[in-house]
């Protein structure tokens, strides 16, 4: 995914992934698209289409941790397994979303593809908190992954 941020002209904000993902509106679209250009926008497209075997990698790895850091570790919430799924659902909505607005910007699309961004990352980073802290209360007990 990083080649494709070089021809997004991706500084932090600027008009990398994040930018495009967090447009939220159509002034910052236009903004987005006039600093890509062709290419840019080129890579945008190719970033999303590519986006999907990143999803489905991420939903099922983590899924995978943190369904057996749940057998090990009873003070995991239940519903810490499925938190990258539902961050995968959201992802799969921001996309769809994005795709939509690459012919036409909607303040609609693009405002939904922004809280759908926000929510998969607080997803992915409570996922992810779980399994530190759970792996860490193994690790100081001994405990391994298998």
């Amino acid at each position: 995914m990083l080649r494709f941020e070089g021809a997004m002209q991706a500084r932090l904000l600027g008009s990398g992934i994040l930018a495009v993902e967090f447009a939220g509106g159509p002034d910052r679209w236009a903004d987005i698209v006039a600093t890509n250009g062709p290419l840019g926008m080129s890579a945008v497209r190719e970033s999303l289409r590519w986006d999907v075997a990143y999803i489905v990698l991420y939903a099922v790895v983590l899924t995978i941790l943190l369904r057996r850091l749940a057998r090990t570790d009873p003070s995991l919430p239940h519903l810490a397994p499925w938190l990258p799924a539902l961050a995968a659902v959201f992802d799969l909505v921001e996309d769809g979303c994005l795709w939509a607005s690459l012919e036409r910007p909607s303040a609609l699309l693009l405002a939904t593809a922004a809280v759908c961004a926000t929510v998969k990352f607080v997803l992915l980073g409570a996922g992810l908190g779980y399994a530190v802290r759970s792996w860490r209360r193994g690790a100081g007990r001994g405990h391994r992954l298998s």
